[in-house]
């Protein structure tokens, strides 16, 4: 069973609205996997697929042009920077324990 795990930009349905047009765009992360077996007295399969799909901007269409709004994940850095810390804390502070007890 080989995995295959892709990631790709997705644009949405465009919205009318007010004389502009407005076009959700996300990044999708996608992670499948399958598995079959044919043959004498076996038949079996396996599979799963996983899909996630963040919003990254909001792209206004004018008249004028074409106009980008990202859209800025806070709680997700928020989260990843409170991870990274619990992770490199407690290291950090062996590190430090082991020095003291050398002196």
């Amino acid at each position: 069973m080989k995995p295959r795990l892709s990631f790709a930009r997705a644009r949405g349905t465009p919205i009318q609205a007010h004389g502009r047009t407005l076009v959700p765009e996300a990044r999708v992360f996608t992670w499948a996997a399958r598995q079959a077996t044919f043959g004498t007295r076996q038949t079996a399969f396996s599979g799963v697929w996983v899909q996630y799909a963040r919003p990254t901007a909001l792209i206004e269409l004018t008249p004028d042009g074409e106009r980008r709004y990202p859209i800025v994940d806070v709680t997700g850095r928020t989260l990843a920077t409170m991870a990274a810390a619990a992770t490199l804390i407690p290291v950090l502070a062996r590190v430090a324990a082991g020095w003291t007890r050398r002196t």
